[in-house]
């Protein structure tokens, strides 16, 4: 079963039962079948007297009641929880409880097969504890299979809850990489400007001026010159970047290229920028689109993950269409989108952007190896095409980078972004 971020599947902690009657009332009732069907082919009505008691099991075996399920599950913490996170490949330890009511009695619980996990360790316990360990990044709920009887024993029943949600945050390498280099905002960073300011960088030597601290008098020069000379400094200041991403799908267990390129560099570039100091936000576009405010807290990485990965997270806002909120996106703002430019309204939506003044940045995260690679004619119109819209984005003042091969995402940004073709390849 795929549980990935094509299917938003709810959480659900409480069940009704199905139930079925038991193996034993089903022999029974065949029997009694046998037993009518004789005192009607041999003229015998005593032997419909030994049918009566099976026929009264498989009565009693209807009226079961109205009992239902209730599941949870508790972290390695012991304590009860909806949402647990983790990192493609770190094995997570939870504990699922069951309790059921009207005297249904618990035979079985287990947690099916889920594509992309592997669950281990059912230790026979009143608190049964599984480590699950996902192969791949994604948003996966977890059911819970029970199976049950009634207090009879003549009714089987079966309920599936999905009580948990288990969101894996793809891991990445630490890379230096950055997207700011719009308008820098007066407030501490890492990001060196040209104005003059307090900082730790080096701009300039020039003569002490009145309001200039003793600190910053640059004692050598002063000593070479014969005049008090300060050193003047540039300030470190931060940006704010908005992260843009089409709503990866995973279907079959594994996501495509161009979907694993988009939420790795999602991710990376959401770390670097935080730990510069940097504001950051995102915007999902796709069956569901919605954005999450930009912040600086420590906090803020795992929300942007929890709102890229499920859609239905509290923290994130939704808006209808593609028109993306203007308070979505602070004025001076870079907006960073990563997508396959195959969709019209993302690209309208760019444009849009870029129309209101933040400097925008387009990574086309497509396979080019992938697109066309058997036919060459195919793949001369695919990139001639491509070309077109880039020089299209271009036009508008949108700087359009292509990733070609495996290059790195600090390679991709580093490089000049594409607008022409030359032999077929992109310059």
């Amino acid at each position: 079963m795929n549980t990935s971020l094509g299917q938003h599947d709810s959480v659900s902690r409480e069940s009704a039962v199905h139930w079925r009657p038991a193996p034993a009332v089903v022999a029974a009732v065949s029997c009694a079948g046998l037993l009518v069907a004789a005192a009607l082919l041999f003229a015998q009505p005593r032997l419909v007297v030994f049918a009566a008691p099976m026929f009264a099991s498989a009565w009693a075996s209807t009226s079961r009641g109205t009992a239902r399920v209730r599941a949870w599950i508790t972290d390695a913490e012991t304590v009860e929880t909806t949402v647990v996170r983790c990192v493609e490949g770190e094995p997570v330890e939870v504990h699922v409880h069951v309790e059921t009511t009207d005297g249904a009695v618990l035979r079985r619980r287990y947690i099916p097969a889920i594509d992309g996990i592997e669950s281990t360790g059912y230790p026979d316990e009143e608190s049964r504890s599984v480590r699950l360990t996902p192969r791949m990044w994604g948003r996966y709920p977890v059911p819970v299979q029970v199976e049950l009887t009634d207090r009879t024993g003549l009714s089987r029943g079966t309920a599936l809850l999905r009580p948990l949600i288990l969101q894996v945050l793809p891991a990445i390498d630490e890379q230096p990489v950055t997207a700011a280099g719009g308008a820098s905002l007066n407030r501490v960073g890492s990001h060196p400007t040209a104005r003059a300011g307090t900082g730790s960088e080096y701009a300039d030597i020039r003569p002490f001026a009145p309001g200039d601290s003793v600190r910053l008098i640059n004692w050598r020069a002063t000593a070479r010159r014969g005049s008090v000379l300060v050193t003047a400094r540039a300030p470190e200041h931060a940006h704010d970047i908005v992260l843009m991403i089409e709503d990866p799908v995973v279907t079959g267990g594994q996501p495509s290229t161009a979907a694993d390129r988009a939420v790795r560099a999602t991710a990376l570039l959401a770390r670097a920028a935080l730990r510069s100091g940097d504001r950051v936000g995102l915007i999902c576009l796709g069956s569901r689109p919605r954005w999450l405010a930009v912040g600086a807290e420590r906090h803020q990485f795992v929300g942007l993950m929890s709102t890229l990965l499920d859609p239905d997270v509290p923290a994130a806002d939704t808006f209808p269409g593609t028109v993306v909120p203007r308070h979505a996106v602070p004025p001076a703002a870079t907006v960073v989108a990563l997508s396959t430019l195959a969709e019209t309204r993302f690209v309208a939506t760019v444009s849009e952007l870029r129309k209101r003044g933040h400097r925008t940045v387009v990574v086309d995260v497509s396979d080019d190896t992938a697109a066309g690679a058997e036919d060459p004619v195919v793949e001369r119109l695919r990139r001639l095409e491509r070309s077109g819209l880039y020089r299209d984005l271009r036009a508008v003042g949108i700087e359009v980078f292509p990733w070609p091969g495996e290059r790195l995402v600090p390679e991709v940004l580093g490089s000049d972004p594409a607008d022409t073709v030359v032999d077929g390849r992109f310059r």
